[in-house]
């Protein structure tokens, strides 16, 4: 089974909360379609051709490179005219509207997808059912580099973390002032900094699922992502042995997700559904043309917000 042999083989469309566009407004929203880009990298060449700083630019969620995406994202400071023409390889810029609040992570009502999975050897009915809804490995980074440095911020190792994020303004900061371990920090995005923390919950997240899921459970149950708001109590004996459990292991406490030298990047947790059900559209077997003797499925599938869709099709297909 191979996923994402082709950028066209995943192809992503976010459903965005925002429903009503206006006139005017301080933001413009812009739907950013983009082919073998991070939303991030992606944003980097749209805010250097239209000379607005990348902090001043929003968006839901950061879609995979590897990928066709359709997204919805704002910007401050730019005009519709000032979007109209961006000339940049497999980036468009398309802007719809105006409004009066940014795009933030996680304002997003889910994705639908329309895969194709290669090197099949046989046809698999596929089936609606419940699958453990984990965080798959495009959020962690390569060789799991988001989850440690998520994990240092946390434990407020602050230098250690700036030295392992491969960025210029960061090298810039901490040339000049090299003890200025937040500041260096600070020039990326927000947007940016919170998603090594986010990496680190999740990991912390698919570690418990698993232990839960291990021991048997029902379908419905939510579990906690770990932060400073998280209330322990209100889960189940299970659950809540399993997160001190996880918590001791990693020597953290909820605490530690609160930020006083950085304000922004305090984490204060949320719920997760510890299984999510794909609502299935359509899918269709054909001859697979890169692969001699094989088969290629094409499904196509909504998912809620945050949960990922690599995931769902390695137990899809299993």
């Amino acid at each position: 089974m191979k996923i994402k042999e082709l950028c066209e083989d995943f192809i992503v469309y976010e459903v965005p909360l925002i429903e009503k566009l206006k006139v005017k407004g301080k933001f413009t929203y812009f739907v950013l379609m983009k082919k073998d880009y991070t939303t991030i990298s992606a944003l980097k060449l749209v805010s250097k051709k239209v000379k607005i700083p990348l902090k001043y630019f929003g968006f839901a969620g950061n879609k995979d490179r590897h990928a066709v995406t359709f997204q919805l994202c704002s910007v401050k400071f730019a005009g519709v005219q000032r979007l109209k023409n961006v000339p940049l390889r497999d980036i468009r810029v398309v802007p719809v509207g105006k409004g009066d609040k940014p795009i933030k992570l996680g304002d997003l009502k889910g994705n639908y997808f329309k895969i194709t999975v290669r090197n099949l050897d046989k046809e698999i009915t596929i089936k609606e059912k419940d699958i453990p809804n984990f965080f798959d490995e495009q959020r962690f980074g390569k060789e799991g580099i988001n989850i440690h440095i998520g994990k240092l911020l946390v434990k407020k190792q602050f230098c250690d973390a700036a030295s392992l994020i491969k960025n210029k303004e960061i090298a810039k900061h901490l040339e000049k002032y090299p003890k200025d371990c937040v500041g260096a920090l600070r020039r990326i995005p927000r947007q940016l900094l919170k998603l090594y923390v986010h990496a680190y919950q999740s990991w912390l997240w698919n570690g418990c699922a698993r232990k839960v899921i291990e021991k048997g459970t029902g379908s419905d149950i939510m579990a906690p992502i770990i932060g400073f708001g998280t209330e322990l109590e209100k889960y189940s004996d299970l659950i809540r042995k399993v997160v001190e459990e996880r918590m001791k292991e990693e020597n953290i406490t909820m605490r530690d997700f609160v930020f006083h030298q950085i304000p922004e990047l305090s984490a204060g947790g949320d719920d997760r559904a510890l299984f999510v059900r794909p609502k299935i559209i359509d899918y269709k077997y054909a001859t697979d043309e890169l692969h001699k003797g094989k088969k290629k499925l094409t499904i196509k599938f909504f998912l809620p917000k945050g949960s990922y869709a690599t995931n769902v099709i390695k137990f899809l297909l299993e």
